[in-house]
């Protein structure tokens, strides 16, 4: 099971609760919450034969090589740690001598802002979740940036390479976290998830109803409400005195959000690769892999396969109506999203 931190429980549970919330209709909001949770499930170029010369490539959204220096600009950047433009606040974040840099994260900055606000204007629900996805992520991922950098290292012998918040783990993911982050000054070192991500979902509501075209006079209500699901096992305490580090039966705290959810939403456990199992043939009978491109075992396998400079793996084949599925007009979104994100990215560095 893939476990759920903000990832699962913010960008697909709470996104869809919010966008109907604030006035979306059940289809557009399922389409606009299952693009915000697929960018982190988009993990390979998914290769598709559409019988017109080169195949179609299914933009990918995620990646977990770290090595790979060019998934920074294509991949981490523009879809999970949106620049912030502004070097002279990023210094005030950040202890010691560090170099200042426009990249780093910084929650609801105005570049970002530009990204969603291009991609409501689109009127597309894919477009909306995906840029949702990036706006989330300017909380979750703050004081980090998108590149293998120093400027992200934790501790200095750590092995594991400082890609994002890679040397913390999913510690900025994880919804009822409260955890230390030494690379800033003293007085920001406390990171509360759940304030971040509180004050997310009350900049995203209103953005949703502002789309749907009527007021969001009533978010206090709908804060109490999504404070419920979220925080009805927490004997009554705060949030912030809810959490703690490490965290005790995480896995069980996930599984029990999601039920939360479930019910609230009325809708069946989310299937990751539920759009890509729509749009493509099934694997050869006996295939190690999953259907759709979301499953880890497959990114893998895509690794190695550039490492070793094997072959890449063979096209799928389209079911009928591929230029209409969920998928193909969830990775035009995505394609999109990466030509606007490149421009507000050019006028700040």
């Amino acid at each position: 099971m893939y476990i759920a931190g903000m990832n699962r429980i913010f960008h697909y549970y709470a996104v869809k609760f919010l966008a109907l919330r604030g006035g979306i209709d059940e289809d557009n909001a399922e389409i606009i919450a299952f693009s915000s949770q697929l960018v982190d499930r988009s993990l390979i170029p998914v290769q598709v034969d559409t019988g017109a010369g080169a195949p179609y490539v299914i933009q990918p959204t995620h990646h977990f090589g770290f090595w790979d220096k060019s998934q920074e600009d294509e991949v981490w950047i523009p879809f999970h740690f949106f620049p912030s433009g502004d070097a002279v606040q990023a210094a005030t974040r950040l202890k010691g001598k560090r170099p200042e840099t426009p990249e780093l994260v910084i929650p609801d900055s105005p570049p970002v802002k530009e990204l969603l606000i291009t991609g409501l204007k689109t009127r597309n629900p894919y477009r909306v979740g995906i840029a949702l996805h990036s706006y989330a992520d300017s909380w979750a991922h703050q004081n980090f940036l998108g590149r293998n950098s120093g400027i992200n290292r934790i501790e200095n012998f750590n092995p594991i390479p400082p890609a994002g918040h890679a040397q913390i783990g999913r510690n900025p993911d994880i919804w009822n976290l409260n955890w230390i982050d030494p690379r800033l000054k003293p007085e920001l070192q406390i990171a509360d998830n759940s304030r971040r991500f509180m004050a997310a979902a009350e900049k995203i509501y209103k953005y949703l109803a502002t789309y749907s075209r009527r007021s969001f006079h009533d978010w206090e209500l709908v804060k109490m409400e999504l404070e419920d699901i979220l925080f009805s096992g927490s004997s009554g305490k705060e949030p912030s005195a809810a959490n703690t580090y490490p965290r005790p039966n995480g896995v069980a705290g996930d599984h029990r959000l999601e039920v939360e959810f479930r019910l609230k939403l009325g809708v069946d456990e989310l299937d990751d690769a539920l759009w890509f199992n729509e749009a493509l043939e099934d694997l050869p009978t006996g295939s190690l892999l999953r259907r759709g491109n979301t499953d880890r075992f497959t990114a893998a396998e895509h690794e190695i396969r550039k490492l070793l400079q094997f072959r890449r793996m063979a096209p799928r084949k389209p079911r009928d109506n591929f230029q209409e599925s969920h998928i193909y007009r969830w990775s035009e979104a995505a394609k999109a999203q990466l030509e606007d994100a490149r421009r507000i990215i050019k006028n700040l560095c």
